[in-house]
């Protein structure tokens, strides 16, 4: 299954309305993965991909929020979440910032 059509079967979208809207979070969360783990996502990442796509689909509207609070219900925007951190510091390069030596 495509990751625009498993982004939209997990958000219960139906139709073409949000389409744009979604391919772009599915592009903004390959960039960031790219950026996290240094390198183009491999295909295992697919899933993750689609995941942190829906993330920020349910964060709209709350953007810059780190709360939010209505009708006696808060709730708490995690940045990253822990699951999908997890998994992406498991295909993470590692890379050498410097290198000292005693002379």
């Amino acid at each position: 299954m495509r990751p625009i059509d498993q982004l939209k079967l997990r958000a219960g979208i139906e139709g073409v309305e949000h389409h744009r809207l979604l391919n772009l979070l599915l592009d903004d969360a390959a960039a960031f993965i790219q950026a996290y783990i240094g390198r183009k996502p491999p295909a295992e990442l697919e899933g993750v991909q689609v995941r942190l796509a829906l993330h920020a689909w349910n964060q709209r509207g709350a953007e810059g929020e780190s709360a939010t609070s209505a009708g006696g219900v808060s709730h708490t925007f995690d940045p990253l979440p822990s699951d999908i951190e997890r998994q992406l510091n498991a295909w993470r390069v590692a890379k050498v910032v410097g290198l000292y030596a005693d002379a």
